[in-house]
């Protein structure tokens, strides 16, 4: 099974239980105008994250202590490509699993928006997926453009720039994850005693 389909996987376990209805016309959790302020302003968020990651990785490139030289220099430039191949594919795969979370999210909003749900800690839930999803774009665009250069890397430590961005991308990506399902966790229980509430008043009618 790989790694893709074990996370699908995963995402619809956690979403046992929360069917998306669909939401009325006339119903909208945000108006359209603070829609597209917000998602600009989350754009510039991921913009200065991306400029701050791909200046601290250019800044390491520049500072390397020495360059590679003869034979050495030789067998990097034979694994330069594959090693740009490797890491533009596993960016791309992120970036799938990126748009799987963030439709987990927008899907897990759009059922408490929609069963007109209401819960303590929902805002700031909501508030830190989206920070975790902006550090996930910035460190996943950041990667697409990083480049591995034999002759510009450090000698002393050749991959470290690819591993470094690497390491940032999949924290990232991880830490998103973990903000989406306590974003879930936080729905279903909310969902769970509306429907526990509505159960005892009926019992209670039903007396």
């Amino acid at each position: 099974m790989s790694n893709r389909t074990k996370i699908l996987l995963i995402l619809c376990l956690l979403l046992v239980g929360l069917p998306i209805s669909q939401a009325p016309n006339t119903t909208k959790a945000i108006s359209a105008e603070r829609a597209e302020s917000i998602a600009e302003n989350q754009q510039n968020t991921i913009e200065g994250k991306k400029a701050a990651l791909v200046k601290k990785l250019q800044s390491e490139k520049e500072n390397r202590v020495t360059k590679l030289e003869s034979k050495r220099l030789e067998v990097c430039k034979t694994h330069e490509q594959k090693i740009n191949t490797l890491n533009s594919k596993n960016t791309e795969q992120n970036k799938r699993q990126l748009a799987t979370f963030l439709k987990v999210e927008n899907n897990t909003k759009k059922f408490y928006a929609n069963k007109g749900l209401s819960a303590e800690g929902y805002d700031s839930a909501v508030t830190a997926a989206d920070a975790k999803y902006a550090d996930a774009v910035a460190a996943i665009e950041a990667s697409s453009e990083v480049n591995f250069n034999c002759e510009t890397t450090d000698s002393t430590n050749p991959g470290s720039t690819i591993k470094e961005v690497t390491v940032v991308r999949h924290t990232a990506l991880k830490e998103y994850k973990t903000a989406v399902k306590n974003l879930i966790t936080i729905v279903k229980n909310a969902n769970t005693e509306k429907i526990n509430q509505s159960k005892s008043t009926t019992s209670t009618e039903n007396k």
